[in-house]
């Protein structure tokens, strides 16, 4: 999958648009980048599935996963359906239908095999209410450590497939906590982990990093901090590539006008 995780969304033609075109690209740029972190965690999570499958595990690991799985599979449809149905194949560089058929046979795979397993287990666990009855499977969700440039990507997975699925409160309080590192922890340990603060919690990280300031300040900050090359390689000239482009498709994302900043980025290039 490392052609996904490279991939890039060709921004879409600049002529003629109009305030709510603008919009309408914003999103599908969103919904591209939240489609490959996406296929990310699918990956990740079907290579912890099979070396789980070799070992017999109980009913509850089994009925978790498999819901884990299915909320990926109705996500990644969710989100193909939009990427279609808001542009056409011109604009979207390396995601295919071909990449979706793939990966929605790899989300069935996984499906029928915890399946089975679900049918084939002989334990018979009680379920309880209380979270401490139940052992939750560890959600494969990259950790936050309060870097802005990772803020967005964090909090639209976890959006996704945590605070708009139908867990508990209290459930969804420890996935924030046990996902969390460094500031970021920080700032809520003052708040006792119980389903009446999940919101609250959450709320706060929201108000701390949904800061579009900061975010434009790191994207800047990244640009113009490309690194030299001490010798001319394909390798380094596509790292500085990509480098420019990630921040300056983050900092349009944030309304800034980078469309004419092409004599800026390539004298800086050269300098490299």
């Amino acid at each position: 999958m490392q052609e996904v995780e490279n991939a890039q969304e060709k921004p879409p033609r600049q002529h003629n648009q109009n305030p709510m075109q603008l919009q309408q690209n914003e999103e599908l740029s969103r919904v591209l980048r939240n489609q490959r972190a996406l296929i990310n965690v699918i990956d990740r999570s079907s290579q912890k599935i099979e070396m789980a499958s070799q070992e017999s595990q109980n009913e509850v690991f089994y009925s978790c996963k498999l819901a884990f799985i299915e909320g990926y599979h109705k996500a990644f449809d969710n989100n193909n359906e939009k990427i279609w149905n808001s542009t056409s194949e011109e604009f979207i560089e390396r995601y295919s239908w071909e990449l979706y058929y793939e990966i929605s046979q790899k989300l069935q795979d996984m499906e029928i095999c915890l399946k089975l397993k679900l049918k084939s287990s002989n334990s018979h666990y009680q379920h309880n209410s209380t979270i401490q009855a139940v052992k939750l499977p560890q959600l494969t969700i990259p950790t936050f450590d309060g870097n802005q440039l990772k803020w967005v990507e964090f909090r639209d997975l976890f959006t996704q497939l945590i605070d708009e699925q139908p867990f508990k409160p209290l459930q969804k309080m420890f996935y924030l906590t046990t996902n969390l590192i460094g500031d970021p922890k920080k700032l809520i340990k003052h708040l006792p982990a119980s389903a009446e603060n999940y919101i609250t919690a959450w709320e706060i990280l929201k108000a701390r990093y949904n800061n579009g300031r900061l975010l434009v300040t790191a994207l800047l900050n990244k640009l113009f901090a490309l690194p030299a090359m001490t010798t001319e390689t394909a390798s380094g000239l596509k790292t500085l590539h990509d480098i420019s482009q990630e921040c300056l498709l983050g900092l349009k994302a944030q309304h800034i006008p980078v469309e004419h900043w092409d004599v800026i980025i390539v004298h800086m290039t050269l300098k490299k």
